[in-house]
């Protein structure tokens, strides 16, 4: 079901000073407790983390794709790194208030949220970081065709091992399949069809997007 060009990488994203801290001022938009596996945690704690940790995340990555330039401007270095070291300076406050153990839980519970942002080299359509599975991915919904009328092509910010994108779609019977090994090789063709959901999957549903 591979639909990506081979060698088809995430595009750059860029966010603000201001995006850096935005996750310091999410608290109290939501309610309600999250679990996985482990003792309950309250879904704010929850979505604060994964949100900080996928700001810090996107700053890493815009740094590494400056430096990455043949003649890279000093002003968009100096730019992504100080939104950096914000992400850095914010990241480490809320693990020193949380602690470690509720941050590792946090970042290790079923996706919450999605950080949209602005787009940049995708074609004008809107980028979201989702985090799935401790990693950060960057999802972009793309054009369905009859068979699968609903597609999102998603991709790890960084550090990915994959050079292809992975595609998550629902077909039009109401089924959900993806392209990863995990569906693939452990889903597909298996007892598990039409019972079970990879990570990539799984986090689309629970987000409502798929």
């Amino acid at each position: 079901m591979r639909h990506g060009r081979a060698g088809e990488r995430a595009a750059p994203v860029v966010i603000s000073s201001h995006d850096a801290g935005q996750a310091q001022s999410n608290r109290g938009k939501s309610a309600g407790r999250v679990s996985a596996g482990r003792p309950m945690l309250d879904r704010r704690v929850v979505e604060l983390v994964q949100r900080g940790w996928m700001i810090l995340e996107a700053a890493t990555a815009d740094v590494e794709v400056a430096e990455s330039q043949p003649t890279p401007s000093e002003e968009m270095l100096w730019s992504c790194r100080s939104t950096l070291a914000e992400a850095v300076r914010a990241w480490e406050a809320l693990k020193a208030e949380l602690g470690p153990q509720t941050v590792r839980a946090a970042l290790e519970a079923p996706t919450t949220s999605a950080l949209e942002l602005s787009p940049t080299g995708s074609r004008g359509r809107s980028v979201a970081l989702v985090l799935i599975g401790g990693f950060t991915y960057a999802a972009v919904r793309v054009p369905g065709v009859e068979l699968a009328p609903i597609q999102w092509r998603i991709i790890r910010l960084r550090g990915h091992h994959e050079i292809d994108p992975y595609y998550v779609c629902r077909l039009a019977d109401g089924a959900i399949q993806c392209d990863c090994a995990e569906w693939t090789y452990r889903i597909a063709e298996t007892e598990r069809h039409g019972k079970a959901h990879c990570k990539h999957s799984a986090a689309l549903v629970e987000l409502g997007w798929i």
